[in-house]
């Protein structure tokens, strides 16, 4: 659920996709191509012949996207470089477990056994990550660790509870 961008690493999901083959599993893309990358993934997609479990949606609306989540298993954002990866967070919140990259942020995918936290670009490190996810029955478990994540750490409570925190350290000479 994002733009669709050769940085947001779909052809490495594609290549991996093709390795894995998950029996039952559909992909489900959801975003705008304002860059023309959806032609070049198609086509990659036409010559390993995986098309028909793959799917491209335009971008949604608010709701709609909160729909596609609710909808969805998995969320698999291989991105190259995100500076936060709010995707990754909606993700979280709404329950899923994520498959994301060392080109994010999101160390705590791992730290937290909510997801899979692997190399950009790697489709061996995705393809072992979607072989365990998509055979996996605890994805119900990493997504409610996920949900508490976002919780405990990235609601606007919690960031405030933390700056308060913070200034109260400094009021107190760092004690």
């Amino acid at each position: 659920l994002s733009r669709l961008h050769p940085g947001k690493g779909l052809l490495t999901l594609v290549d991996a996709w093709a390795a894995v083959k998950p029996v039952g599993w559909h992909m489900r893309v959801v975003g705008p191509d304002d860059y023309g990358h959806k032609r070049e993934v198609v086509e990659r997609l036409r010559t390993l012949g995986i098309s028909d479990s793959w799917e491209f949606v335009d971008a949604v609306d608010d709701r709609q996207k909160w729909d596609e989540y609710a909808s969805a298993d998995l969320l698999v954002h291989p991105s190259v470089s995100e500076n936060f990866g709010i995707t990754i967070a909606e993700g979280l919140a709404a329950g899923l477990p994520v498959i994301c990259t060392d080109g994010t942020p999101w160390t705590d995918v791992r730290d937290c056994k909510c997801g899979w936290y692997i190399k950009a670009n790697s489709v061996d490190d995705l393809a072992i990550a979607l072989r365990e996810a998509t055979n996996s029955a605890v994805l119900t478990e990493m997504g409610a660790r996920g949900r508490k994540l976002v919780e405990d750490r990235y609601t606007w409570a919690a960031v405030c509870n933390k700056m308060v925190h913070g200034y109260e350290e400094v009021l107190n000479g760092g004690t």
